[in-house]
């Protein structure tokens, strides 16, 4: 076991503001964007390209980052698998994982029951409520070998279709 500041590289998360929006330009995803599935972008808004170089100066989401939702509804990762520039609000974490560490099994062990229960008692608020930064590095992850990560990704795939096939059924 470790905490998940111990595996990562970075935890960042976007403007603490909102920016002005534009009608077209470079999505900008908030929590409501994020799914354990991936990232809905027919819902982002949208910001100007100067702001979206401004802001990726301090946060800049690339493909194989967690993205990890820490406002609003808190403790739902997703891998970025998109090869297109976005930006992302306050609501999300950019966690960028050391090379031992498989983005698929991060993912899963952080939308897994233990983990999500372990950040819902680290957001703090009520209307508004937010798993600091701080507070969400504090989570506990099971850490296996980078090759057994892997299969553990592989075997929870091959069970997932099994899962779709009986609901489908």
């Amino acid at each position: 076991w470790c905490r998940l500041g111990e595996i990562v590289l970075s935890v960042k998360d976007g403007p603490h503001f909102s920016p002005p929006y534009e009608e077209s330009g470079i999505p900008f995803v908030s929590a409501r964007n994020i799914s354990p599935g991936g990232i809905d972008f027919t819902t982002a808004k949208y910001i100007s390209t100067d702001l979206h170089n401004e802001l990726s100066k301090r946060c800049i989401p690339e493909k194989g980052d967690i993205l990890y939702t820490k406002g609003g509804v808190t403790g739902v990762a997703t891998v970025n698998n998109y090869d297109i520039n976005f930006n992302v609000w306050v609501h999300v974490a950019v966690l960028k994982m050391a090379s031992h560490i498989d983005a698929y099994f991060l993912r899963n062990a952080l939308n897994s029951p233990h983990c999500y229960e372990l950040s819902q008692q680290y957001t703090h608020g009520t209307g508004n409520r937010d798993l600091g930064l701080t507070r969400m590095i504090l989570i506990t992850i099971p850490l296996p070998p980078l090759a057994e990560q892997q299969r553990i990704v592989t075997k929870a795939n091959e069970l997932m279709v099994l899962c779709d096939e009986l609901e489908a059924a």
